[in-house]
């Protein structure tokens, strides 16, 4: 599939005469690759290829889900955690919905800041996070969450893609806040954050 290929190209890459300085996460799982360029070129039409499959592959986890299994309405959205947890949206009190991909390095740093902010808003923010693609495991979910420092939120796998086409989600890293009757208070799409700013963006939804 795509996230072969993009492996087979990140490899490709190297093969062709590039370097990389890597930062590794401390379970080993996800590594930010910083190319050298090496006189040989084709450095740029690599990064290229590799932003577009990035991309293509976002697109098409977005997309997916089995049309026949999505609730369709204004209703509440019933969906069981990776743990076997129930859990509802719009639940009793505001829930931030936060949209990601176990396989997205670039999601790491806001599930991350929701573990450190989880404690803080505990009673006044019900956090979830979202994996848009649908046939993730539990196994992918886990890894991606012990890089992001074990969270204890809830994570679900839309695998009906209901939630992602509930809030109209086009791109990862978004984050949407609904409150107990449905009404959607505040969203930042295709926008990624750290602490300091997920929190000012909770208290100004919540105020």
């Amino acid at each position: 599939d795509l996230r072969d290929r993009l492996r087979e190209l990140v490899a490709q890459t190297q093969r062709q005469g590039f370097a990389s300085q890597s930062e590794e996460h401390d379970d080993g799982m996800a590594a930010v690759a910083v190319p050298v360029l090496d006189p040989a070129g084709g450095l740029i039409a690599a990064l290229c290829l590799a932003a577009v499959l990035v991309a293509v592959l976002a697109v098409i986890a977005l997309n997916r889900g089995n049309p026949a299994s999505t609730v369709a309405g204004d209703g509440p959205v019933e969906i069981t955690s990776v743990d076997g947890e129930e859990v509802t949206v719009p639940s009793d009190r505001p829930t931030m919905l936060y949209f990601m991909a176990s396989w997205c390095a670039t999601c790491i740093p806001q599930a991350t800041a929701m573990d450190e902010l989880e404690e803080q808003y505990a009673d006044r923010v019900r956090f979830v996070a979202v994996d848009v693609t649908p046939e993730n495991t539990k196994t992918e979910v886990d890894g991606f969450r012990t890089a992001a420092g074990a969270p204890e939120h809830p994570y679900v796998v839309d695998e009906t893609g209901q939630l992602t086409k509930r809030y109209g989600i086009t791109s990862l890293d978004s984050t949407v806040v609904v409150a107990p009757d449905g009404e959607v208070l505040d969203r930042a799409d295709g926008t990624p954050m750290k602490a300091e700013a997920l929190r000012a963006f909770l208290d100004g939804a919540l105020s």
